[in-house]
């Protein structure tokens, strides 16, 4: 028995049933890129070459601090000591001949915290150039005390020496990067990153 179907279409004339395409299902985010890249505007060279002066600076501050420690400069930081009376056989070490050598972890740690700073200032961000701006003023403070004390105070030493001209270099290395972070060059890429994100790309 044939059904009504069969007979209005032949079987060379029956046409042939296409499956119908299923919805393309979207997941959100699957199709997003794992990283936006933001048309940024390329990093001045005076904003690289201020990164390089206080990375200069602070190495010089660091190494002659650290050289004057060890080889007994006049700038060299002492700790001080109360000690009693030392009646007997036993002689007194005074605190004041100690070298300080555990002060080089403190000059390590703040040489760190610095240079860190160096970083962000070097992608644009507006705080630490505000930051390294503010610290630049204690820091050619301590640096004239380190030339004064090492060269002109005391009896000369080869640790003074190269303490003084150390910090003769980080002093003349810091104005120079605080001058380059403020130059017109560099104005619209620390705006740039202050006002708003561009568009992506």
């Amino acid at each position: 028995m044939t059904t009504p179907f069969a007979q209005r279409w032949p079987e060379s004339q029956r046409p042939t049933a296409t499956p119908l395409p299923a919805p393309a299902v979207v997941l959100p985010y699957l199709g997003m890129p794992l990283t936006r890249t933001y048309a940024w505007p390329a990093r001045p060279q005076l904003v690289e070459r201020s990164a390089h002066a206080w990375w200069l600076a602070v190495a010089c501050w660091f190494l002659g601090s650290s050289v004057g420690q060890f080889r007994h400069s006049p700038a060299a930081i002492a700790f001080t000591y109360r000690y009693p009376a030392i009646q007997g056989a036993y002689p007194r070490f005074d605190a004041w001949s100690l070298p300080g050598p555990l002060a080089v972890v403190g000059f390590g740690a703040v040489a760190v915290f610095l240079a860190s700073l160096v970083f962000p200032m070097r992608d644009g961000t507006q705080w630490a150039r505000v930051a390294l701006t503010g610290l630049a003023v204690p820091a050619e403070l301590v640096l004239l005390r380190q030339i004064g004390q090492s060269l002109f105070t005391g009896p000369a030493t080869d640790g003074g020496v190269v303490q003084g001209v150390l910090a003769i270099v980080a002093l003349c290395a810091i104005p120079g990067a605080v001058s380059m972070m403020y130059r017109p060059a560099t104005r619209e890429y620390f705006q740039t990153h202050v006002d708003k994100l561009p568009p992506p790309l």
